[in-house]
């Protein structure tokens, strides 16, 4: 089982299945990420006018300067996100919640937008089309991480990393060489994680999916939240709602939510109305719900469209670090900063 979950949430590759040490060896070399000095990433990414596709191409693509300097540790694999004494990326990247949004006595309602980098088109339309409040989470796997993370911060959105197995990628079904990943590579989980946090810098947390099979003695899973704790980092568990991740994360001490309902979980647009309207019901119950999703056109669309018609009349739609639990909370009413 140990095994499972390193697989989902540290080896898996997206881009063609191929074994980790495979990965390691061919991709490190080829992605670019921020540099350690706080320049921004080299990775370049034009957007086709005429269709809504962005591809790669030469014109830089860049707006993000970088974050602050202060919060990047230099690694061997790149630049990593740490802590200071006085602050965090969960702190420096968040995105501050109005006075509306703080006063509100609304339900509050979160959204996470995951696997952006992987569809080009629809990265491209969560990014330009839905709120900046919306947040959305870059797929570590994306070999244009960072270029996608500029422009998402570039139109307001905070960002998440999504390492591992992401939402919609049916988490029961095992890849093929999946189980052998860990045996065939003398990378720690640790390191694993670290090269995927290498990948881009500007994000205030990480996004997994590992209820399905994450149990509640995991020394592995331990060290990895004592690793985003000690970092300064948020974690959200973006597969639903369950408790061995989060009595993981609790006795870590981490910052820790997790997604109420996958709103794509049936990728069709009356599917997707539906977990749409369920997730106001429990925002009214619960004072707060977070919902999932993946950065499809269609998933996208249908939010968008979603969003101007109930025009935040009976709940209001707030970022995702604003619903994060800290450490010492424990019922959902006080989620809410």
């Amino acid at each position: 089982m140990i095994v499972v979950f390193v697989w989902l949430m540290l080896a898996h590759d997206p881009d063609g299945g191929q074994p980790l040490v495979v990965v390691d060896i061919e991709r490190a070399d080829q992605l670019t990420t921020g540099s350690v000095d706080g320049t921004a990433a080299s990775q370049d990414i034009q957007t086709d006018q005429t269709d809504g596709h962005a591809s790669p191409g030469s014109a830089p693509y860049s707006r993000f300067d970088g974050g602050n300097p202060d919060l990047i540790e230099t690694s061997r694999y790149g630049p990593l996100p740490r802590a200071t004494a006085d602050n965090t990326p969960l702190s420096a990247y968040a995105r501050p919640l109005s006075q509306a949004q703080a006063g509100a006595s609304l339900p509050k309602i979160a959204f996470i937008i995951g696997d952006l980098g992987r569809d080009p088109r629809g990265s491209a339309t969560a990014v330009n089309l839905l709120p900046a409040d919306v947040t959305l989470a870059v797929s570590a796997n994306s070999p244009h991480a960072q270029a996608w993370l500029n422009e998402a911060r570039a139109e307001g959105h905070e960002v998440l990393l999504q390492t591992g197995s992401e939402p919609g990628d049916g988490l029961a079904s095992p890849a093929a060489g999946g189980h052998l990943i860990l045996s065939t590579t003398r990378s720690t989980p640790i390191e694993k994680l670290h090269w995927q946090m290498s990948r881009a810098v500007g994000y205030f947390g990480i996004a997994s999916t590992l209820h399905s099979t994450a149990r509640a003695d995991i020394p592995e899973l331990a060290s990895i939240f004592h690793d985003l704790r000690t970092r300064g980092l948020g974690y959200f568990e973006l597969g639903g709602p369950g408790t061995a991740v989060q009595n993981i994360a609790q006795a870590a001490g981490l910052h820790y939510a997790e997604a109420d309902l996958v709103i794509d979980a049936q990728p069709s647009p009356a599917a997707i109305e539906a977990s749409l309207n369920r997730l106001v019901e429990i925002a009214r119950v619960q004072g707060i719900a977070i919902g999932s999703g993946s950065a499809s056109q269609m998933t996208v669309e249908q939010l968008s469209r979603w969003l101007e018609r109930q025009n935040q009349k009976s709940f209001v739609v707030v970022p995702a670090s604003a619903v994060l639990e800290t450490p010492t909370m424990k019922n959902a009413s006080d989620h809410a900063r």
